[in-house]
């Protein structure tokens, strides 16, 4: 079975009430589709817990995509280290 997930937005309880009902036995997948920052009290919590379950199970069983709000933080974190000057 593959289960899916997104827009976690920093809602780590959340995150892990839904997480007892995935069952990672041999054959199943977790595929977390991005979105994981911001909006949520605990964003940080959330890119905590999804690195472990990553660290524990593997690429093979655990597959983190970039959403949008991760592409924006990245970006600003790009222009912060390299301000553009008119």
């Amino acid at each position: 079975m593959i289960y899916a997930m997104s827009d976690i937005h920093g809602c780590l309880d959340a995150l892990k009430e839904k997480m007892e009902q995935v069952d990672l036995s041999p054959d199943n997948r977790m595929i977390f589709l991005g979105d994981y920052i911001d909006y949520g009290p605990d964003s940080g919590g959330v890119l905590r817990y999804l690195y472990d379950l990553w660290q524990k199970e593997g690429n093979d069983k655990v597959v983190m995509l970039k959403g949008n709000h991760e592409a924006m933080l990245l970006e600003w974190i790009d222009e912060f280290k390299n301000p553009v000057t008119p």
